[in-house]
Order: structure tokens, then sequence, then C-alpha cells
């Protein structure tokens, strides 16, 4: 099972990977909600709005990111889910995902 993969690799890493599943993060799209960014634009590409989704499989900006971690420019949410936890770390790291 993903969450207990999850937890197994510590409680950093275990907390992280299903905020980015679910989209309770802190993401502006998230932080938009009740008000506490002005904005919920993403602060990368300035596009469009800053959720999960966007972040890890839209944003042009983080293309080469996307590639180079995750082994795909562009991705569905299905190919997100079937991602290794360790692949989705380094790339939230590399992205710089709060």
């Amino acid at each position: 099972m993903v969450w207990r993969g999850a937890w197994d690799l510590g409680w950093c890493i275990g907390s992280m990977y299903p905020s980015l599943l679910t989209g309770h993060n802190t993401l502006r799209k998230h932080l938009h909600l009740p008000w506490m960014v002005d904005s919920s634009v993403c602060r990368r590409c300035g596009l469009e709005e800053e959720t999960s989704a966007h972040v890890q499989s839209e944003s042009e900006v983080l293309t080469s990111l996307r590639h180079a971690h995750l082994g795909s420019f562009l991705l569905e949410q299905q190919d997100i889910q079937s991602t290794s936890l360790g692949a989705m770390w380094d790339f939230s790291k590399a992205a710089d995902v709060p």
C-alpha cells in the first residue's frame, strides 16, 4: 500500500507524499482558500493556480525537472499515483515544493 510505504520512509516523506496527492499542502491554491496568501497563481509560471496537479504535471516551468526526476515531460494524474515515493520526493525537493 502506498500510504504504508510512505510512513515507513520516515515522517517527513510520509507526510509530504499524501499531502501532494490530496492537495492539502502549502501550495498557493490551498493557502489562498483561507486567505493566507494574496494569490493562488503559481509562483513559478504565473499562469495558472498553483495546485498539486499543476506542479506535478502541468507547469511548463517544471518540465525539465519533471523529466529528470519522474521520467516524463508530461504526466497524467494516474501516472503520478504510480510514481515511486523516492522519485516524487526528489522532484518535490528539486522543484522547491513547500
